[in-house]
């Protein structure tokens, strides 16, 4: 299932898509494309804090920021470090880059279908 185009994501950059009633952030570090739920897991609302924007990283484009709160995830695992959910982490989703395409890896333990 496409998530995205290679294209659409810049280095160090964030995209919220939305598939099969989900929605997903996709971030990307380097050659490689992350994707999780957009959801925090402190409060279960989405990592924007209700504004509806794209950009859902750090300013030094480092981690991942809840605008809700404050807490911070790794880009490389969705792992909150700092903030009232520090230990818990955001829910993955495999992703796999097939030229310019990011798809979900289905069959990978991801929830969509």
């Amino acid at each position: 299932m496409s998530l995205c185009s290679w294209s659409e994501l810049v280095e160090r950059g964030s995209l919220r898509v939305s598939r099969c009633g989900q929605v997903l952030l996709i971030v990307r570090d380097g050659a490689f494309a992350r994707a999780y739920l957009d959801q925090c897991p402190h409060n279960l609302a989405s990592l924007d804090g209700g504004e509806g924007g794209q950009d859902f990283l750090t300013p030094e484009r480092d981690a991942l920021i809840c605008r809700g709160h404050g807490a911070l995830f790794r880009l490389r695992d969705g792992y909150c470090f700092a903030g009232p959910c520090a230990g818990r982490s955001l829910i993955p989703f495999a992703v796999e880059r097939h030229g310019q395409i990011v798809d979900i890896a289905l069959g990978q333990g991801n929830m969509l279908r």
